[in-house]
């Protein structure tokens, strides 16, 4: 997802984005993606890494899930 985020908003596809520039970017409220990010580290350790069939740590996975969010939730 952060590929098609940086690929959409023009940027190296490998440049990662903090929330607030995402946020800048879409203008999505940082507390919007605060509480995407918060929400996903309260699942329990295995939640969610099935569908990926990939292990990462934990705050990897929610910002996977901020920029999916990000992408479906456009608001500029």
């Amino acid at each position: 997802y952060k590929q098609k985020f940086n690929k959409r908003y023009k940027q190296s596809l490998n440049s990662s984005n903090s929330k607030a520039n995402i946020s800048k970017l879409t203008g999505i409220p940082v507390k919007d993606l605060d509480r995407v990010f918060d929400e996903t580290m309260k699942y329990p350790a295995t939640h969610g890494y099935t569908d990926l069939n990939v292990k990462m740590p934990k705050g990897a996975y929610a910002m996977v899930r901020v920029y999916k969010y990000a992408l479906e939730n456009k608001r500029k």
